[in-house]
């Protein structure tokens, strides 16, 4: 199998899968090994709009070439300034193509302005990267993606980006058209050769992804049910897009080696809490071997520490690449200061390990009184693989909990309510987290245990799509009865069929949320929670209620200009529905009386430094949140390997209680077992609510 191991033809490797899985870790390694190894000049890219590659490094990058080695440069794409690259380039002839293919006028053109090329945030990254390998500057671009829903966007963005093309086309043919009419030919200008060039990008684009002598995906996944699933999931797309898949990387794992898989405890064999991980583990790592058996499975071990700068990375890399035992780094583990607990029950072990640090002050307690009472809408949010989905699954059953059915002297104190927990995440994950069916799209489902908790999934891009041939049907049944009046009239009808696909990026997520709108309208539910996409799609989202209101206001001047046509103002009226749905969305998110948004992370550098970009955010946004949940703290066992992960995270539990005074942090642990289920997010819920 001549994997990306070997493969020296390759020009384009990209890492993906879960959030925490170490797609960014395995990016960067991957880059290093081979800079020092061939003789390639390699620029890795950061594709994730709340990207790491930085942190991973331990170097400042952001959207510009990094020089890492001397023949390594990586950079984090922004996308907002591609956008804003690709206008300044290109604005001039898209208004030229619109004032051609339409009634509007040069003055009315200037609102094109805020009107998006469909994904534009992740295509322009991809087209980016499609010029810099035909510029040949690079000989290999290594691609970090953002988590699995949103990479599965990205590439599908090549065909959206066809449709967007099908506009600018079309306006184009009703000036050919014209001008043959008029002049008896037509005359190639700009126009013609911007259009051209936007297609040969994406067909390139396109061509090199299917290419599988140039181009390989590596999912990276980690032994848990709700990443293996994932990956399924992810690969199951990728064939369906001819993307090519040889190997698979098998993360975290805590022990790793020939069937057994457990070959030696790197705690000596002592620690109850690694030997029920590493037994638990197993199973997973067999239906990783199952699933996946017609792919390279490359297993990789849970490292004692966090992966950061060029040692780690290379320590990782050559692990990776076959050079190096795992065992050859546990020397480099020594026993921690930290103070370890004294042996007992498991179950013992954590809450006396845990709970002490949390402080039951008064006010948490009126914090708390605020919460229950006070809030219907709770969004749980934070960098992939941190837990949102099980703290959200988690949270939605501690208020069901708090809120079934009352006896009759209980009922005043406000009982007897109705849970409903959803996702804006394309990934889905909630039928994972609570390991039962959730149909995409359908009612919600009810809870099994539960009388009065609910699960909706939705399936958000079916939701704009069925929206958009809605919007095309009514303009094609409009527009019939002025086909006989001239060939002009066809092309506008087909322009303004099209319009939608002119919709910003994150409709799909605001879709999702409007839903949830419509039944918190009809009053069916008391309480909303809200699993969210990963921090940086989630701040794309929270800004989206805006954006979509300014690409509203410019598809209604576009209507303006044919007012004379009768059933155009049914349409309007739809779109102004739409945008009054939009501004009940913004009233509910940025409500400090009715929303609670969760901040979750883990005591990692990665995670504290993303969460506090996020912070910054949600406070320029005036989003309300109180509480910081930092996830998966592993206990402190008499373990060198956990002492050692234990004292590492200490550093960073001290610095966010320093950098957060005014916030609840609360700490979770790492469960020695899958957080999977009602009843392990009952155990998870207890550590969140006490």
């Amino acid at each position: 199998m001549k994997s990306f191991l070997k493969n020296k033809n390759l020009r384009l490797i990209l890492f993906g899968g879960k959030g925490g899985s170490g797609k960014t870790t395995s990016a960067a390694a991957t880059a290093l090994y081979l800079e020092k190894t061939t003789k390639k000049k390699i620029l890795v890219v950061s594709t994730d709009p709340a990207p790491s590659l930085g942190d991973s490094f331990d170097v400042e990058i952001g959207n510009k070439i990094t020089q890492i080695k001397d023949n390594l440069q990586a950079i984090e794409f922004d996308s907002k300034e591609l956008l804003e690259d690709f206008r300044k380039k290109n604005l001039e002839v898209i208004k030229t193509l619109v004032e051609r293919g339409t009634y509007l006028a040069k003055e009315d053109i200037e609102l094109f302005e805020g009107l998006a090329v469909p994904g534009t945030d992740e295509v322009m990254a991809i087209i980016k990267i499609a010029n810099l390998l035909k510029e040949k500057k690079y000989d290999l671009i290594i691609l970090d993606t953002a988590p699995t829903g949103h990479t599965k966007v990205l590439l599908s963005l090549p065909q959206a980006m066809e449709r967007w093309l099908k506009v600018m086309s079309l306006m184009r043919e009703k000036h050919r058209y014209l001008m043959k009419h008029w002049r008896g030919k037509y005359v190639r200008d700009e126009s013609d050769k911007f259009l051209e060039e936007i297609r040969a990008d994406v067909t390139e684009v396109k061509n090199l992804l299917k290419n599988p002598d140039l181009t390989e995906f590596v999912p990276v996944t980690i032994p848990e049910p709700m990443s293996i699933l994932e990956t399924e999931d992810l690969i199951e797309y990728l064939e369906t897009l001819d993307i090519r898949v040889e190997s698979i990387i098998a993360n975290r794992i805590l022990f790793p080696g020939e069937p057994p898989h457990q070959t030696k405890l790197w705690c000596g064999g002592e620690c109850e809490f690694c030997k029920k991980r590493a037994e638990i583990q197993e199973k997973h790592i067999k239906l990783i071997d199952e699933k996946f058996k017609k792919f390279q499975v490359l297993e990789m071990p849970l490292f004692p520490k966090e992966i950061r700068g060029e040692k780690d990375l290379l320590d990782y890399a050559e692990i990776l690449f076959g050079e190096k035992e795992y065992q050859s780094i546990l020397p480099k583990i020594a026993h921690s200061k930290f103070p370890a607990l004294s042996k007992g029950k498991m179950a013992d072990f954590l809450k006396k390990d845990i709970h002490p640090v949390r402080d039951y002050g008064e006010k948490e307690k009126m914090q708390r009184k605020q919460i229950s009472n006070g809030v219907n809408f709770i969004i749980c949010g934070g960098k992939g693989g941190v837990g949102k989905t099980v703290v959200a699954a988690a949270a939605a059953i501690a208020l069901a909990e708090k809120h079934k059915d009352p006896a009759p002297e209980q009922a005043r104190y406000g009982a007897g309510k109705k849970i409903l927990v959803s996702t804006t995440d394309p990934a889905h994950a909630l039928s994972n987290a609570f390991s039962q069916d959730i149909p995409l799209d359908t009612e919600a489902t009810s809870i099994k245990g539960f009388n009065n908790l609910f699960a909706l999934e939705i399936d958000a891009q079916e939701k704009l799509k069925k929206w958009k041939d809605e919007y095309r049907q009514d303009i094609d049944n409009i527009f019939k009865k002025f086909i006989g009046g001239g060939m002009d009239i066809a092309f506008d009808r087909k322009v303004l069929a099209e319009l939608m696909e002119l919709s910003p990026p994150g409709m799909e997520e605001l879709m999702a949320l409007g839903e949830i709108m419509n039944l918190m309208a009809e009053g069916k539910y008391d309480i909303y929670v809200l699993d969210s996409a990963a921090s940086g799609h989630l701040l794309r989202f929270l800004e989206l209620p805006e954006t979509i209101g300014e690409w509203l206001k410019s598809i209604f001047k576009i209507l303006l200009k044919y007012k004379d046509i009768v059933g155009l103002i049914e349409i309007k009226r739809k779109l102004l529905d739409f945008s009054k749905d939009i501004k009940k969305i913004q009233e509910t998110l940025f409500s400090s009386k009715k929303t609670e948004f969760i901040m979750i992370s883990i005591a990692e550098e990665m995670g504290v430094r993303e969460m506090g970009d996020l912070a910054q955010s949600l406070e320029k946004l005036n989003v309300p949140y109180n509480y910081i949940i930092l996830n998966m703290i592993t206990p402190a066992f008499e373990c060198k390997f956990c002492q050692a992960k234990r004292e590492n995270q200490e550093k960073y539990i001290a610095r966010v209680k320093k950098e957060y005074p005014q916030k609840e942090i609360v700490l979770v642990p790492l469960f020695p077992y899958d957080i999977r289920g009602t009843e392990s997010l009952k155990e998870l819920s207890k550590f969140l609510f006490g």
